[in-house]
Parts: structure tokens; sequence; C-alpha cells
């Protein structure tokens, strides 16, 4: 997000204005906007001040720094534990991209294994066992030349 103009170009503007430069002219010789030279002045008119408004804030995030506190001491406990079961165990309504990015930012990264279930399909064997399994019978082949 952008920054307010410097107090030092906010006075600098509206002493070119009261000298008596149009706001175009105001606008292009410091190289901002017109419409910030037009709201500078009416900030001045309404409320006798030159200084920015406050920062609104922003939207607060779900995840605190104690929800990571606890992220970590229930990853540590069981390592494999899925994003869906960690959200259910911290109780929190929140996307499950959002809690694998908080993960990240963490280090806490998911390494997945060949031998897990996660490493393959649902419900499917892995290539290699199938393999393994077709040529211990070699009246099946798993390719098919035609």
């Amino acid at each position: 997000m952008p920054r307010a103009y410097s107090m030092d170009l906010r006075k600098r503007v509206i002493e070119a204005c009261d000298e008596g430069q149009t706001i175009a002219q105001v606008a292009e010789r410091f190289k901002v906007s017109a419409s910030f030279v037009n709201q500078l002045r009416q900030r001045r008119r309404q409320r006798s001040t030159l200084e920015p408004k406050p920062h609104g804030g922003g939207r607060q995030p779900l995840l605190s720094l104690e929800h990571d506190e606890m992220l970590r001491t229930l990853l540590t406990a069981q390592p494999d534990t899925t994003l869906a079961e960690l959200r259910e165990k911290l109780g929190l309504k929140v996307h499950l991209s959002s809690l694998g990015y908080r993960l990240q930012r963490l280090g806490l990264t998911f390494k997945k294994n060949a031998d897990s279930s996660r490493a393959r399909a649902r419900g499917g064997a892995p290539a290699a066992r199938r393999l393994a399994s077709s040529a211990a019978d070699p009246g099946s082949s798993p390719t098919r030349v035609h």
C-alpha cells in the first residue's frame, strides 16, 4: 500500500496554490495528481490541517501468535497431521490454504513419503507394487502391444 505524502510536500503544494497557481499547474510541478491537490485544499479548508488521515488498520488475522505456538506443539506431537485435522484441533473457521501459508511462514512444511498413503492416489496401490505383482504373474501383462 502506498504511503502518505510527506508534510513537507503537502506544505509546498499548498504554498504554490496560495501563490495563485492552478491545480493543474501545481500537480504537474510537484508530480502529484490533480485530485490530491484538490483534496488537500479541501482538507485545509474543512479541518484546518494538512495531516493525512490515520490508517484504518485493515483486517485482523484469524491466526494469532498463540495459534503459532499451538501449531508447533501439535505438529511436534504428531508430525503427519493433515491441515484439516489441524484446523479442527485449533477450533477455528479458517481456510486450509491460510493454514498452509502460515505453516510455510513458520518453516513447518509437510514432507511426502513414497510409502505413505498421502503420496499416491486414494485407494490405489503404488505403481511399483503393481508392476512387481504383475511381473510375478507371467500370464498378465501390464501393457499390451497391438
